[in-house]
């Protein structure tokens, strides 16, 4: 796929103020990739303990560096926006004629999915006693040309198909007429444990284009029998809830295919639910960033929601780049989430131009989940992707076997899909989530990382890498759940769908072992304890292909690249957490 459209509208005035943001370390970068593995070995051996010492050794910075930063914002007459100390970043604010002069570059106007967006025209020229300290550049509206992409899992459905969808290996299919499912039906196939439903834990969600309506979420908690959660937006960098409205939503969902018009079916008696699962078009149409944004984060709550109705929940509103990403991350921690859901990414291939990844996880999204994780102990939950294991959105990329960043970041947990089978009327089984949807074949993403080693906890999976994903949950729109969005009845849909569920089940059980502040910060690791092994039901049939040419992963009886561990059993996952 293409970047989408863009177009220069002119440099910016020479007395413009604009930011840009240098994030630090007092370590080398040959030393950060020491102290970096140094931080997941001890977190292998202490699961449950924070790392506060490692981050700061990691991710601070000294006097010195800082007096660097000072000399050259005295030199070119700049100040500071944000001068933090962990994880240690500076955040130069100036005009364009001085930030030119400073650090050598050109700032100009570009139109970007119709927002106007800063764009930096040249590589940031750095004082070489302070380069050695910086382990990455970030301008907070970092969206220049060939250098953006949307941060999301799901881009598979965004832009027009292009070529004939691959066909998967033979795997058991889902029933003509499927049955209609709440998010309280699957916590019963799933086994969630009883009795509790995430009180006193506090998760966050992000959201980097649209918004949230509050409001209009009332009627996927009311139906369900539910009181409406403590839900709280935050605004992050000057970004804006801007939530696209409810008749453009359901003007879209219709249109597509993808909803029923009607009352809100969770609302009828059982037997008088007439549920005729969309049929979706077979071409896909293009979507902006924002519906995308609104349709995602509301599905991510409506779910989360229902299953755990007693946490409080936080959305976390920034701009739709890595600075946004980024800066999103440290609020949350920063506000004591103990668990944050991430339900969007990049295959790594494509991360240089649009993440500015370093090696070994030293770039600035990655400083801002080490330190979530390590510091403040939160557990962190991503979605593997949505396109098999041929992860890449770039034309000429499709073909390379590849994970999603961040679900590929070694200390996450990668959640990925599965689609619900019924063997019977009342028998549930499943498989690896792989199906044709608007013109596109989507599948639970997975594979081996190029960037992030293997942690200890993994030892003893195949390769030297970082093995992606951890866990699943259901993800398929032919199985998905039952979602009031826009005013019309719709269904859960991606991986962006498994990670809000996985997180409402560790919610829970955070509750029921006392959890008060923060998460367990190594809780990837404990999921490969044989206690916790024994604890997941394995997904054993399907595969992850896309691509008709590449070759594929398939489902197996242990972990494998599609679905990870399999899918958590609830109440058998909480004993095998207990200390």
């Amino acid at each position: 796929m293409s970047d989408p459209a863009w177009r220069e509208l002119g440099f910016v005035d020479d007395e413009e103020t604009v930011e840009l943001t240098l994030v630090l370390s007092s370590l080398t970068a040959p030393q950060r990739d020491e102290k970096r593995r140094a931080l997941v070995d001890a977190i292998a051996a202490n699961p449950r303990e924070r790392q506060q010492k490692a981050i700061e050794e990691l991710h601070g910075a000294s006097g010195p560096v800082f007096e660097k930063c000072d000399a050259l914002a005295s030199e070119y007459g700049l100040t500071y926006s944000v001068k933090r100390p962990l994880p240690a970043e500076v955040v130069f604010a100036g005009t364009a004629l001085k930030m030119g002069e400073a650090f050598g570059v050109k700032y100009k106007w570009v139109e970007l999915d119709g927002r106007k967006s800063l764009a930096r025209e040249d590589t940031v020229r750095l004082p070489v006693d302070l380069a050695p300290y910086v382990a990455e550049v970030l301008d907070l509206d970092d969206d220049r040309p060939g250098g953006f992409a949307p941060f999301r899992a799901g881009g598979a459905l965004l832009r027009d198909a292009k070529g004939t969808p691959a066909s998967p290996a033979a795997r058991p299919a889902a029933p003509a007429e499927t049955k209609f499912l709440t998010a309280l039906d699957l916590a019963e196939i799933y086994d969630f444990p009883q009795g509790l439903d995430g009180s006193g834990i506090t998760v966050g969600f992000i959201v980097l284009a649209g918004g949230l309506d509050i409001e209009g979420l009332a009627p996927n908690f009311k139906c369900l029998g539910l009181e409406p959660p403590t839900i709280e937006i935050i605004e992050v960098d000057n970004a804006k809830n801007t939530p696209v409205g409810p008749e453009a939503i359901k003007s879209y969902i219709l249109g597509h295919g993808l909803g029923q018009d009607g009352a809100p079916l969770a609302c009828e008696q059982p037997e008088a639910r007439r549920w005729q699962r969309p049929a979706p078009n077979p071409t896909a149409m293009n979507i902006s960033e924002a519906m995308w944004g609104t349709l995602e984060i509301t599905m991510d709550v409506a779910l989360f929601g229902a299953l755990a109705n007693g946490a409080k929940i936080r959305v976390y509103r920034s701009k739709p780049n890595r600075s946004g990403m980024r800066d999103a991350i440290l609020r949350a921690a920063d506000d004591g989430v103990s668990i944050l859901v991430v339900t969007g990414g990049d295959a790594e291939g494509d991360l240089h131009p649009n993440w500015g990844h370093g090696k070994n996880g030293t770039a600035g999204v990655d400083a801002a989940l080490n330190y979530a994780i390590g510091a403040k102990g939160v557990t962190v939950l991503c979605s593997s992707g949505d396109r098999g294991s041929t992860a890449s959105s770039i034309d000429g990329q499709h073909h390379r076997l590849q994970p999603a960043y961040p679900a590929s970041h070694d200390l996450v947990v990668a959640c990925g899909g599965t689609q619900i089978v019924w063997t019977d009327e009342s028998t549930p089984d499943e498989v690896v989530w792989n199906e044709h949807i608007l013109g596109e074949r989507v599948a639970s993403s997975g594979g081996f990382s190029n960037i992030f080693e293997r942690p200890k906890w993994q030892a003893g999976l195949p390769g030297a890498m970082r093995a992606v994903p951890d866990i699943a949950a259901n993800a398929a729109f032919s199985s998905g759940l039952w979602s009031w969005l826009g005013g019309v009845n719709a269904t859960s849909l991606g991986t962006s769908a498994a990670a809000p569920i996985l997180a409402a089940l560790m919610a829970r059980i955070y509750q029921g072992l006392g959890i008060k502040e923060g998460g367990i910060p190594g809780l990837a690791a404990l999921l490969y304890t044989p206690a916790a092994r024994a604890a997941m039901a394995p997904i054993t049939q399907g595969n992850n292909s896309v691509q008709g040419d590449v070759a594929e992963y398939s489902a197996g009886p242990s972990w494998d690249p599609c679905t990870g561990l399999g899918r958590p059993i609830g109440t058998q996952l909480m004993k095998a957490l207990k200390p």
